[in-house]
């Protein structure tokens, strides 16, 4: 018996260090297993993540497994897609109202309130006859490009396109404290609006295509500004007001000025230093504003 406790004792000391190495290999070849299995889908996460961080909104992943990560991807690229068309969606929707839910302030946003403004408006002279002489896709594309460089500048400026009405552009410069003078932006916005046009009008020319001329209203008045629209439907946040269509009347006065940029004088009072800005006498409500 003696022996036999001996041998016995050998044998599980033997055996015992080489069962507690084998666990340990297995274990070791098991977690190789998971991480081998949990790494790739982890890194096709982490660079489609990677991507939508670049602004590449739409990415999506192909389906590479059936179980649970299978379920994850789908969820990811609806994500995705869904990311892409509320981008798409600004395009449609007032800034001013974007930059209110981001800010989390969609119910304020949505509040009618009396506020002073700047409103420029701006038209293409002679759009129906120019409709007329030239083929649809001529004109949309002539109008696409052309509210691009518009909306440029204007934006530049800290100003908000407020609503594109056929040919026509209306703007909006909100009081902003931590920016220059509203009137001050909106009358460099128009400047900038000239000679954006008439950078676009050289190129035109270049390659063979019609040019066009355009006019800018400014004035500057309390308006109300809000959401109007059904209960449950459609809305537009916008602005309304007699200053609008002042801006709108003195747009249609340019016709007959030099400039093409009339700023009323009750705007012309609101700016505290004019320095950089060169006015000419027009009529006992307007002046021209000078391209220099």
């Amino acid at each position: 018996k003696s022996l036999y406790k001996t041998q016995l004792s050998f044998i599980i000391w033997l055996i015992f260090p080489c069962l507690i190495v084998y666990s340990i290999m297995l274990l070791l070849f098991i977690s190789n297993l998971i991480s081998i299995f949990t790494n790739k889908p982890i890194s096709i996460y982490n660079k489609a993540i990677e991507k939508l961080n670049d602004n590449k909104l739409g990415t999506t992943i192909q389906s590479f497994s059936k179980d649970e990560f299978n379920i994850i991807t789908k969820a990811f690229n609806e994500m995705s897609v869904a990311l892409k068309q509320k981008e798409q969606m600004k395009n449609y929707i007032s800034e001013r109202l974007i930059q209110s839910v981001e800010n989390d302030n969609i119910q304020e946003a949505g509040k009618s309130k009396l506020e002073i403004v700047t409103i420029l408006s701006s038209d293409i002279r002679n759009f129906t006859g120019i409709s007329e002489k030239y083929e649809p896709y001529e004109i949309v594309e002539m109008l696409n490009s052309y509210f691009t460089k518009m909306q440029q500048v204007i934006t530049e400026n800290n100003g908000i396109i407020d609503k594109y009405i056929g040919d026509a552009i209306q703007a909006v410069f909100y009081n902003d404290s931590s920016k220059e003078n509203m009137v001050k932006r909106a009358a460099k916005a128009a400047i900038s609006m000239r000679k954006a046009l008439k950078q676009y009008n050289e190129e035109r020319k270049t390659s063979g295509l019609f040019t066009i001329e355009n006019g800018i209203g400014i004035d500057t008045d309390f308006a109300i500004t809000g959401t109007i629209g059904t209960a449950n439907g459609r809305k537009d946040f916008s602005v309304y007001g007699e200053v609008v269509s002042r801006a709108a009347n003195l747009e249609a006065k340019t016709k007959k000025t030099t400039s093409k940029i009339l700023l009323s004088k009750k705007s012309l009072k609101e700016i505290a230093n004019i320095d950089g800005l060169v006015t000419k006498e027009f009529d006992e409500e307007a002046v021209e504003l000078i391209d220099v």
